[in-house]
């Protein structure tokens, strides 16, 4: 995940060099896992000088509750398994291992809950691949961007919180917003 996060430090670099940009007005958006991203981002990237987190996933743990209900136990630890061995094979030069980004009820998969895979699909271009490195769901056991970085943000900062949200808690998107002493909208 780290590599997202370089990432996004990566395109406000790029944004900032193009002619008739002012670098010290970049603002810097995220979804999801990108809106965790975005507090670490605008906490440590000079020049960000706004940020907007659409529904962010800000704690791992809060995530990994809120999914035990849509996966099966076997899944879980299939899943687990394969998340090791992913992360194992690649700090010797191997390939990652995968598993599909989304999946029906049951099935193994990172997003299950119902509705994720036809909405997914529905959307999905036709290069579209449905997998993800499985060891995506072993870091996320860690992940907690605000834990460090809410606070030290010093730019504005709108925090987007669906209320509903299965994939990404929003009651640990509110305690990150109030943190972050951010702006906040409900829907």
């Amino acid at each position: 995940m780290q590599e997202q996060v370089d990432d996004f430090r990566a395109a406000c670099a790029a944004a900032a060099a193009q002619p008739g940009v002012d670098p010290r007005r970049i603002v810097v958006w995220g979804v999801s896992l990108g809106g965790g991203h975005v507090f670490e981002v605008a906490a440590t990237t000079p020049g960000v000088a706004a940020a907007i987190a659409l529904t962010p996933l800000v704690s791992g743990p809060a995530a990994a509750v809120a999914a035990l209900p849509h996966h099966r136990p076997a899944a879980m630890l299939r899943s687990t398994a394969t998340g090791w061995r992913s992360a194992l094979a690649q700090r010797f030069g191997g390939a990652p291992a995968t598993i599909p980004l989304v999946g029906r009820p049951g099935e193994l998969a990172t997003l299950t809950a119902d509705g994720y895979h036809a909405a997914y699909t529905a959307m999905a271009g036709p290069t579209w691949r449905n997998e993800i490195d499985a060891q995506v769901g072993v870091q996320l056991g860690g992940y907690r961007p605000t834990a460090k970085h809410a606070e030290a943000i010093a730019c504005p900062i709108l925090v987007q919180i669906a209320d509903f949200d299965r994939g990404a808690p929003p009651q640990a998107a509110a305690k990150a917003a109030f943190a972050a002493r951010a702006e906040v909208r409900h829907y």
